[in-house]
Order: C-alpha cells, then structure tokens, then sequence
C-alpha cells in the first residue's frame, strides 16, 4: 500500500501525540496514585488516633459512673465533678492544677476539696494524667445525668503542678458586663456563657446565701434539663445566682436565655461551648479522642430518653 508524503506526516504526527498523550496520562496518573496514598495514610493515621483510646479508661469510666448516680438522678459527685472540670480550665487552662497545685484550697473553688481529693488518687491507680482524669469525669458526670448531652473527651493533655492566677473564675455576683468580657477574653462568645452556665441545672449553692445552704439552683438537680433557665427568669427557682439573674435579664443575653428553654437547643449549644473549653491551653491536634468510651459507658435508657440534638 501507498502512502503520499502528507499521509505519512499525518500519521507520524498523530502517533506522537497518541504516545505524548499516553505519557502525560501515565505521569498524572502517577501523581495522583501518590496523592491518593498519601490521603488514605493521613485517613488511616486519624482513624487510628481516633480509635486508639487506651483501654484503661475503659476502667476509669466503670469505677467513676457509679459516683455519678444518687437512684436515678445525678448524685453530688458528678455535680462536683461537672464544676471541677470548669474551674481547672478557666482559670489557667486543663492542666490538672486544681488538684496537682491544691488550687481545691482556694475561696473561689469552696466546696470541691473533699471530690478533688477523692479523684486525685486514680491518677496513681491506673496511671493516667490528672488534667484528663478531671475532663474524663466532667463529661462522664455530664453524661450519666439524666438528658445529659455527650461532650468530645480528649486525653493526652500536660500535667501541671503550677498554680493558676488567683481571681480568674467567675463570680456569682458578677454583672452581665463582667462576665461577657471575661469569657470572650478566653474566647468564648455571648451564646457560649450563657449555654455553660446552664450547667447550674444540676447546682446546689452552699456559700453563696449561707441560710439557703444545700438547696438548688432550679427544682430538679438531678436532672439535666431546662428548668433552671425558666425558673431563673420566672423567680421560681429554689436560689438564684445575682449573676445568673443578670444574665437572664441583660439585653445581650436574655434572648438567647429564653431560647435554651428548648432542650436540644441548649445541649447543641452546650456541647459546643464545652468542647471548647475542655481543651483550653493544650495542642488539640496531639490528644486522642476518647469520647466512645462515654458513648459506651452511659445508659442507652438515657440516651433514647434524651432530644435528638443531645444524642452526641
């Protein structure tokens, strides 16, 4: 067969191409093929940091819970527990100071000495860090209440036995103003004081109106529910905080204080604020996630009970 000279250009031509094309396609091919293992290893390295929880808090998460029931409704423990994990992150960061720098001592940490000292020493026991072990059974307290939202548990996090900057925690006779600068100082917004302070649901206030010494902050402590924010703006609650009447009151946040009257609302926006919170001062990227452990730990009765946004 014959070809004319423009036919056989055309072909050469065309099988150059082909062969460019065939290069190109295997080069990129290749690139991608690197690319592609190198997502599926960052995937596998974080699926694995997020399965990796050590076991042992497996056992610290059986041993805590039964603190955290009186019957059926939260006990005195996790009331503790939920207000020890608030007040070693606010005031320095979760570094296990409240408990390593005996910061439990303090007028403003009044009435944590005797849980801190119970805590303190499963530390040793199955030989995990202080600050993890007081976040791990804040969000195990919040969790085991029932209604209790599910909060992320990280573990990994520093031990520190330096004291923390006296007068950093809230007051309960702080205004609106007060208490807004102080949490977006750390980073925290109007939505996010007003949700944590819900955590007052499950409160008993004991040094702050000294006559009323035991009673609650809402009528049904033992319960993580929104009674606390309706009672406190209806005057019908058992004690209210000054502070927390100012928060129910102020134009900045009574809004939002009347939108918590819905229980998912609150949780999501609990959640939220505490998983903030429980990480302040630390390199989220280096602690691993533990919070299938409360998953598991906690009743299913609890969770089917609960809204749908607190099923976390």
């Amino acid at each position: 067969m014959l070809f004319s000279k423009s036919s056989i250009f055309l072909l050469s031509t065309a099988a150059s191409v082909q062969a460019l094309s065939l290069s190109d396609v295997s080069s990129a091919a290749s690139v991608l093929k690197r690319e592609a293992s190198g997502l599926g290893n960052n995937l596998l390295s974080l699926v694995h940091r997020r399965d990796s929880c050590p076991d042992v808090w497996q056992k610290v998460a059986s041993e805590l819970k039964g603190w955290f029931l009186d019957g059926s409704v939260c006990s005195d423990d996790a009331r503790a527990a939920i207000r020890l994990s608030f007040h070693d992150c606010f005031s320095g960061g979760c570094d296990g100071s409240i408990i390593l720098a005996h910061e439990y001592t303090r007028s403003d940490n009044a009435g944590l000495a005797d849980f801190a000292m119970k805590l303190a020493p499963l530390a040793d026991q199955y030989e995990v860090g202080t600050a993890d072990l007081i976040q791990f059974a804040g969000a195990l307290a919040t969790a085991t209440c029932p209604l209790g939202p599910r909060i992320a548990v990280k573990v990994g996090r520093q031990d520190s036995s330096t004291p923390s900057a006296e007068g950093q925690l809230p007051s309960s006779r702080s205004s609106a103003s007060v208490l807004i600068d102080q949490f977006a100082a750390k980073g925290f917004s109007e939505i996010d004081l007003v949700a944590l302070v819900g955590a007052h649901s499950t409160a008993k206030q004991f040094f702050d109106q000294p006559d009323k010494a035991g009673q609650s902050l809402d009528s049904t402590p033992g319960t993580w529910d929104t009674n606390f924010y309706r009672q406190t703006t209806l005057g019908t609650a058992p004690v209210t905080l000054e502070s927390d009447k100012n928060l129910a009151t102020d134009l900045r946040t009574a809004v939002q204080w009347t939108a918590f009257n819905a229980q998912g609302v609150w949780a999501a926006a609990y959640v939220s604020a505490m998983n903030k919170m429980t990480v302040l001062g630390n390199d989220v990227s280096s602690l691993t996630d533990c919070t299938s452990v409360i998953s598991a730990a906690t009743s299913k009765r609890d969770i089917k009970a609960a809204p749908i946004a607190d099923r976390i």
